[in-house]
């Protein structure tokens, strides 16, 4: 496809738009200060009517976490209305039997899932997320060990890197590759462009998918995932990605705008 540019027709608008799911780190935020116009807009989104929920593929840090950062930066955001990869996978372990689970995930969001069953050296579910710089071999090999039983590896998030203050830094999906490798099994991925945590959204503002838009930044992620979930979509920030990921976006976008701070203008017309 052609190089995305930033556009915004009369016929491009939601004339029944009543909600917006929005991305938050390169939507809304950059490590940890807000991109410019952004808490404008939302507050101008909000003052139109619209309820506006929020979905990130953060994996290290629980929902209420998020909400805090957020609030910190000057972002009015109930915690509530914040979806992450740990509400998806709560939603999806509560509905299964089958549960028995062996946590790889940071302490921070271990209590998201006390309502569940403690962790199990017979689990056959291996719940895996970012953990940092507490990854271990033992855990690893201890995950490998259980899969090579027949426990099904669900992923948080399968982002590969991501990109810290100090510079590019692994993430869970890296870590993910060597027990797909190992065992060639391929994992549940929980967060983006999986349509769970959309989904999740939708039913919690109570609209229906043709009266909602997800925003974001990420073709691969937010667009994909909006795709999927059969919602419109808004691609942001477009001039900031790599020219072949911008080139090679697919599915294409409902529109591109320059940034959060034209979504505003796009929304009331």
């Amino acid at each position: 496809m052609k190089m995305l540019r930033p556009r915004s027709t009369r016929r491009d608008r939601c004339a029944s738009l009543r909600g917006l799911i929005l991305d938050i780190e390169g939507t809304l935020c950059t490590h940890g200060r807000p991109l410019p116009g952004a808490i404008a807009a939302l507050e101008s989104l909000r003052g139109a009517g619209l309820e506006l929920r929020f979905v990130t593929n953060t994996s290290a840090i629980p929902p209420s976490a998020v909400g805090q950062r957020l609030r910190q930066m000057g972002f009015a955001i109930l915690d509530r209305h914040v979806f992450t990869p740990a509400r998806a996978a709560l939603h999806y372990l509560s509905g299964r039997n089958d549960r028995k689970c062996m946590y790889l995930v940071s302490d921070a969001v271990r209590p998201v899932f006390t309502s569940l069953e403690a962790e199990s050296d017979e689990a056959n579910i291996i719940l895996m997320g970012d953990m940092g710089h507490a990854f271990t071999f033992h855990d690893l090999n201890r995950a490998f060990r259980r899969m090579q039983s027949g426990a099904e590896l669900v992923l948080l998030q399968d982002n590969p890197w991501w990109r810290a203050p100090d510079g590019p830094t692994l993430d869970c999906g890296a870590f993910a590759a060597a027990l797909r490798h190992a065992t060639g099994q391929t994992p549940m991925v929980l967060g983006k462009p999986n349509p769970l945590l959309f989904e999740l959204a939708l039913h919690e503002m109570a609209l229906s998918r043709a009266e909602v838009a997800v925003i974001g930044d990420s073709p691969r992620t937010d667009i994909a995932g909006a795709h999927a979930a059969g919602m419109r979509s808004v691609l942001v920030g477009a001039s900031r990605l790599p020219r072949d990921e911008a080139r090679s976006a697919e599915p294409e976008p409902f529109v591109v705008l320059d940034s959060i701070a034209n979504v505003p203008e796009w929304a009331s017309s």
